[in-house]
């Protein structure tokens, strides 16, 4: 899919990708530009690691995102989730979401945290980080603190 992408596309933008899997994608996407969509949520405290795992839940109740977390080595936590949006049960499958997914997916904690990964993207080849504030939790506060600390 990303091959083909960027043999039609000026830009490929991976979505949920750990910075040390893009090292497998670039060489797919030598004719286009690649870019990261980075979810955040700039604090950390219970109310926003909710967030974060309800962010992870929410794709993890498609097929095709369950088997990229797969891919990624979730591939427990893919089950868990598709296991519990079958049974249309939102509260298990953000339990279903690890730490270690939402610390490699996505930045759950300060300005500063998200300013490194963002480096790291670029670090690996990435030209452009799109900044994506979480649309769960306290979605407005989210992207105050992005806007105005970033």
């Amino acid at each position: 899919m990303i091959r083909l992408a960027s043999q039609h596309a000026d830009q490929v933008i991976l979505n949920l990708y750990p910075v040390e899997k893009v090292k497998y994608v670039l060489p797919l996407t030598k004719s286009a530009e690649s870019s990261v969509m980075l979810y955040c949520v700039i604090a950390s405290d219970e109310k926003a690691l909710d967030a974060a795992k309800e962010l992870l839940a929410f794709y993890g109740s498609s097929q095709a995102y369950a088997r990229l977390f797969a891919s990624f080595g979730f591939s427990e936590e893919a089950k868990a989730m598709l296991n519990a949006w079958e049974r249309k049960d939102g509260e298990e499958a953000k339990r279903a979401v690890t730490q270690k997914m939402v610390e490699d997916l996505m930045v759950l904690g300060d300005i500063k945290l998200l300013r490194d990964r963002v480096k790291q993207y670029h670090e690996v080849g990435i030209s452009e980080v799109l900044i994506a504030p979480s649309p769960f939790g306290d979605f407005l506060e989210n992207i105050k603190a992005v806007v105005e600390n970033y």
